[in-house]
């Protein structure tokens, strides 16, 4: 039986995930068992306390926008007919405090995001469990046996959030020579909601891409897309001209065309996650000749492949897609991984195989504390 207590902060932007940070802390209780000698079962109960925080730049999937700025205390509606009816688009009136009032629903023109539907705060109780096996021939650098497992995590009813994630993970070594194996890997991921909450929680999102996912593309790179924030605020005041001053914000006023032009505030690409995740490859292990001691060293060719899918994509979302083969991305390359006294060290140079201009590749790639 293990005990934990926590409290992490994270921002998901600097990971390179979309614009939005989690403060969450709690504890786990958790409990294992072994069935024999190389199996084991495992399960725990958990509560935690998870405060979401969403930058400007948040996609219409976290929060849908328009969205309210710091400081501002009025919006601009996109119906052109409606500025027309109080006179803004002749620059006659002042477009402060122009159509929907700061007291009616700023989002009535977009699609809901999940914060819009069940808040930025939750308490959360959660089960866990998970069965393990293995028989690999050694704890590190294997080259012989096999290893798999299966874990469940459950949002239970009751808790703000009910949801389901559910992920295999498993990988065979088959001898070719004393010195050569093959080695299969996959991991499989699936979550969704149930009850009051209709997807999984953007922040419990699959995510692939990098060291012990796909090489070559960069980390939590590979698959949905956020949809584009877009903040429609202004900050507008009519000048002694008559004419329509704005700080640019979302819409403003174009003196020359007498019409108001769309300038979203857009957000960039960053990788959103989906709640279905394919992984797997294949990795030939092969001894570099002029190494005697190979206990701590390993060299393999690899061909990694898989993506992350969603099966409720956003109306607008880019790269999201139902589970599908046609969008898998692979790679090939060179791997090696060095048990060193600072722990793992793994490098690989790899080639991405049917990549996209959206999708953030990297030839050379390094890793201290995980291995292949």
């Amino acid at each position: 039986r293990g005990w934990s207590i926590f409290y992490k902060e994270t921002d998901f932007d600097k990971l390179g995930v979309a614009q939005y940070s989690t403060n969450s802390w709690g504890g786990v209780v958790n409990y294992g068992y072994p069935i024999s000698e190389i199996s084991r079962l495992g399960f725990g109960f958990g509560a935690t306390n998870i405060d979401i925080t969403t930058g400007a730049l948040a996609p219409q999937e976290i929060i849908g926008s328009p969205n309210p700025i710091d400081g501002v205390d009025h919006f601009l509606s996109d119906d052109q007919s409606e500025l027309e009816d109080i006179g803004c688009l002749t620059g006659e009136l002042s477009c402060a405090g122009v159509i929907p009032p700061i007291d009616n629903d700023p989002y009535q023109m977009v699609e809901e995001g999940f914060i819009d539907r069940h808040g930025n705060e939750y308490l959360n109780l959660t089960i866990n469990a998970n069965w393990r096996q293995s028989k690999l021939n050694r704890g590190l650098l294997p080259d012989r046996g096999y290893s798999q497992k299966l874990s469940l995590e459950l949002g239970v009813p009751t808790s703000d959030l009910e949801y389901f994630k559910i992920v295999y993970e498993g990988q065979y070594f088959q001898g070719l020579t004393p010195d050569l194996s093959l080695r299969f890997h996959t991991k499989l991921g699936a979550g969704e909601g149930y009850g009051d909450t209709e997807q999984l929680p953007f922040f419990k999102h699959f995510y692939s891409g990098g060291f012990g996912s796909i090489r070559g593309y960069e980390r939590a790179s590979v698959g949905p897309k956020g949809t584009p924030a877009e903040n429609y605020a202004t900050d507008c005041a009519r000048a002694t001209s008559g004419e329509c001053i704005s700080n640019m914000l979302g819409y403003f006023y174009d003196n020359n065309t007498g019409e108001f032009v769309s300038n979203p505030l857009t957000s960039n690409s960053n990788s959103f996650g989906g709640n279905l995740l394919v992984e797997g490859g294949v990795e030939l292990i092969f001894p570099l000749w002029f190494i005697k001691d190979r206990r701590s060293l390993r060299t393999v060719l690899f061909v990694d492949a898989g993506n992350v899918y969603d099966s409720s994509c956003g109306i607008n979302q880019v790269d999201c897609y139902d589970l599908t083969l046609t969008q898998i991305r692979a790679s090939y390359g060179f791997g090696l991984t060095w048990i060193s006294a600072l722990g793992p060290l793994s490098f690989s140079i790899s080639e991405p195989i049917n990549d996209t201009q959206r999708d953030d590749t990297k030839f050379f790639q390094f890793t201290i504390g995980t291995g292949f």
